[in-house]
């Protein structure tokens, strides 16, 4: 005998289950042991209450076979990937901002409606994710720009603009099909709901949590749960991962401590792209890192099996070893902006220079590409700053909007 306790949401025909987190008498079957046989079972579970079964993996199928199979059905790569006319940064830049603000308009009615327990409808939501999509098609690096370029007044509906693009732009890098790019940009619009009902002044603390606070913190999935089953018809992969979205691989997550194949692989990536934005903008209880930062950490996450290691690495690929935004030292002691990545070389960012090996500062910022530079003094970047830390940018030339 082989025992397993599962969420009721992994429970799948051909499962054999040994118990219910319900009494018997409140069970809609004769028998707690009973080998699952179609969806109408799992349906009359959920309708008693039932969240979470224990499962005998001898005497029927296994959560991982079934997750596998699902993964692969859920996210198969797609074969149709769109070729688009690629186009400098700056050229879609414009594009870009004017796409964040309809994202963070939409984010900001949703939010609104959801406040007041209106209904909601997702009609706007199809062309948004086609337009972030054509955009990165065009030229990848303009939204995440406007991601990590913005560190001010960031609240739930800036927090799914970033969310909305990093996710899509990863989809494009992992090369998932439609209907997964869907479930991922509906899930970066409604993740945060349960935010909607809990103290405001606990997202972005900036200090620790008390132990009731952080209890507190992690009923907003519950609760942003009840809230989108009352008032928006979510699709049901998309509200999988709002659910699982802070569920670690080592079961160190949560609010249902999965492990491994329990979590869907878009989970796992969802998980990466909000951990990372709340990281940089400071969401968390503790004060915002700095893109280079915030890599570093998710890396070490890896190593801790907490994170998916492969999702992480696709992600550093798409915002660079030094991601836009970063705040850079050259190895002549000049200080920077990272502005653009180059991508055979990511080492070797595009920086706009604002200040001199003495620290004063020039009247124009000084443009040099380090992939591409002429002349015997080749210069590289020898450390990544904290425009936080006194004397970084004392002239507050690099401050970001």
């Amino acid at each position: 005998m082989t025992l397993k306790q599962i969420p009721i949401k992994s429970l799948k025909a051909g499962m054999h289950i040994t118990k219910l987190d319900i009494p018997w008498m409140e069970s809609p079957f004769i028998r707690h042991h009973l080998t699952i046989k179609s969806a109408n079972d799992i349906k009359k579970l959920l309708n008693a209450g039932v969240k979470n079964v224990t499962i005998d993996t001898s005497k029927g199928t296994d959560v991982v076979a079934c997750l596998q199979e699902t993964l692969k059905k859920d996210v198969e790569p797609s074969n149709n990937a769109k070729v688009f006319k690629k186009v400098t940064l700056e050229q879609e830049l414009n594009v870009a901002k004017k796409l964040r603000g309809s994202i963070t308009s939409l984010a900001e009615n949703i939010n609104e409606a959801l406040k007041n327990d209106k209904a909601i409808g997702l009609e706007q939501v199809a062309p948004l994710i086609e337009g972030t999509l054509k955009s990165l098609g065009r030229n990848d690096q303009a939204m995440t720009t406007l991601v990590n370029m913005q560190r001010k007044a960031v609240n739930l509906s800036t927090h799914a603009f970033a969310t909305f693009c990093l996710a899509l732009n990863l989809s494009i890098k992992m090369n998932l099909d439609a209907s997964a790019q869907q479930a991922l940009g509906l899930a970066a619009l409604f993740h945060d709901s349960g935010w909607l009902k809990l103290p405001l002044n606990l997202l972005g603390k900036n200090s620790a949590y008390t132990a009731n606070e952080r209890k507190l913190t992690e009923q907003h999935i519950a609760i942003g749960s009840k809230l989108l089953e009352k008032n928006c018809e979510l699709p049901e992969l998309a509200m999988r991962i709002i659910e699982e979205h802070h569920e670690y691989c080592n079961g160190l997550g949560y609010p249902q401590k999965l492990t491994g194949n329990e979590i869907h692989s878009l989970s796992k990536l969802f998980c990466i792209i909000d951990l990372y934005d709340e990281l940089v903008h400071g969401l968390l209880d503790q004060p915002a890192m700095t893109p280079n930062g915030a890599l570093a950490y998710l890396y070490k996450k890896t190593k801790q099996d907490c994170l998916d290691e492969s999702i992480v690495s696709n992600l550093v690929v798409i915002l660079g070893v030094y991601p836009i935004g970063s705040i850079v030292q050259l190895s002549n002691k000049e200080k920077g902006l990272v502005f653009e990545i180059n991508r055979d070389q990511p080492k070797e960012p595009k920086v706009k220079i604002y200040y001199d090996k003495s620290g004063t500062a020039h009247a124009e910022p000084r443009i040099i590409d380090l992939a591409n530079q002429k002349g015997q003094s080749f210069l590289v970047v020898t450390n990544v700053l904290d425009s936080k830390v006194q004397g970084t940018d004392p002239a507050h030339l690099m401050e970001l909007t």
